[in-house]
């Protein structure tokens, strides 16, 4: 169902991607995750073990970590206890600026380029698309609307990192990315690399998903209370 959003980059778009997977069935893909092995069907947890290798949720468990981001992961604050702070691969983060086919889409999106999972390895928080879909639109949207907090309130204590409109936050809808654990970009937009300028159209604002959460919610209240009116 999802193939037939080749692209998410918009509020409207994602709704449509939440909508094709609703048709799809959540079940479904939760059995996916599980033959694909990513996925422990009894604890509904990520798997974190080396085969299938899925890098973010063994960073999630404790069970690998990067000597770059644990200075980076202390400006986290009060939120360190609840998300990661990642980094890229050195020689991607070198390769920025690099317009090579053999590197567009693995070098780092911009001159400055972090990423941020959650700890919490519950299969719910394994991509944006499914987010508030199991456990419900406020909760989901709580997430979201925390993830944004803790990125902004990360780079305000990062030196050079910049602010407001030039801080950009973009997550990626599956199937967009074969990613089986969340990533929040967080890039410096004042230096954008061509990597994320040539797959602009799958990156997601983190605002427009939240948005999109906030419509679902909104007509979530009003099915509620036509359902309401008509039983009267």
């Amino acid at each position: 169902a999802l193939e037939a959003c080749p692209e998410i980059s918009s509020v409207e778009q994602f709704r449509a991607a939440r909508r094709c997977l609703q048709i799809f069935g959540i079940k479904r893909l939760r059995e996916e995750l599980v033959q694909e092995r990513f996925l422990d069907g009894e604890t509904g947890l990520l798997t974190n073990k080396l085969q299938p290798f899925n890098f973010f949720a063994r960073l999630a468990a404790g069970l690998t970590s990067q000597l770059s981001s644990r200075v980076l992961q202390a400006k986290l604050g009060e939120y360190q206890d609840r998300y990661l702070i990642a980094c890229n691969r050195t020689e991607a983060e070198l390769m920025w600026e690099s317009e090579d086919s053999a590197w567009l889409g693995k070098a780092g999106l911009a001159k400055r380029h972090v990423m941020m999972t959650v700890k919490d390895l519950h299969w719910e928080w394994f991509n944006v698309l499914t987010f508030g879909l199991i456990s419900g639109i406020e909760v989901g949207l709580e997430k979201l609307r925390q993830m944004r907090d803790a990125a902004v309130q990360w780079a305000e204590g990062m030196e050079e990192w910049p602010s407001g409109e030039d801080l950009g936050l973009f997550v990626c809808c599956s199937p967009m990315t074969r990613a089986k654990a969340m990533q929040l970009h967080i890039l410096d937009m004042t230096s954008p690399g061509p990597s994320f300028l040539r797959f602009r159209h799958n990156y997601l604002d983190l605002d427009s998903a939240i948005e999109a959460l906030e419509i679902e919610l909104h007509e979530s209240f009003e099915k509620v209370w036509l359902r309401s009116i008509i039983s009267v």
